[in-house]
């Protein structure tokens, strides 16, 4: 009898240390579930440094096609123009495109006028070109139904100045080209994952253009309004 309880009371004894030993060792060797919880516990105590192409979650890119009134030159000017953008994570763009331009004619007054009839000939002028370049596109709020871009066009491009008179052929013609640097902002609606159109205005500072007759060397510099529609994945 006292044997049998002698045994019964030293295999207590042996689970209760067993059980004290895993108990210690769970705590210092904790099991992988757990250590990844710490881990992440402990990365989410520090402040985490975001950067551009750094886990992103997501990347698109789009192909805008827009339409704007301007003046060039004292004159009523309309553009067309289009770019291709990658997009970064939804707030931010980076591709090339361009615009191009045309202004209406303008009659000089190189001649005179008596009663119903003319005497002379009427001259005209008329410009037209293009630029194109590098687009930055930083975008505020991407993912809101209304929303805001600031687009920023750096680049270069050429305009070409034409004059001719009433009966008379050919014209004359001049050249220049010109760097050019066109911040502007939009106001944008999402009307489908894939559609967005953009409203707004930009700004043209150009360098110095020689060269062209009877014009300004800063005639391109000058506000722009226009509508850009954008087809792509955002």
């Amino acid at each position: 009898m006292k044997k049998s309880t002698l045994v019964i009371i030293a295999t207590l004894l042996l689970q209760l240390s067993y059980g004290q030993v895993v108990i210690k060792r769970d705590t210092i060797y904790p099991p992988e579930e757990d250590k990844k919880e710490v881990v992440e516990s402990k990365q989410e105590s520090y402040p985490r440094v975001e950067t551009l192409f750094q886990n992103q979650k997501s990347f698109g890119g789009y192909l805008g096609i827009s339409m704007g009134y301007t003046q060039i030159d004292g004159e009523e000017a309309f553009t067309v123009g289009g770019r291709t953008m990658f997009v970064a994570n939804h707030y931010i763009g980076i591709g090339f495109g361009g615009k191009g331009f045309m202004t209406m004619p303008r009659s000089d007054s190189l001649h005179t006028y008596n009663g119903d009839n003319y005497y002379g000939s009427k001259t005209y002028i008329a410009n037209a070109g293009g630029y194109g370049g590098i687009y930055i596109e930083p975008v505020v709020l991407s993912l809101k139904p209304i929303h805001v871009s600031l687009p920023v066009l750096l680049g270069a491009g050429g305009i070409v100045n034409e004059i001719w008179t009433d009966g008379s052929d050919p014209s004359t013609t001049s050249s220049s080209a010109f760097f050019i640097c066109e911040p502007g902002l939009d106001v944008e609606f999402n009307i489908a994952t894939w559609f967005r159109i953009g409203v707004g205005a930009s700004y043209r500072f150009t360098s110095k253009i020689e060269g062209l007759a009877e014009a300004s060397p800063y005639l391109l510099e000058g506000a722009n309004y226009g509508i850009t529609f954008k087809f792509g994945w955002f």
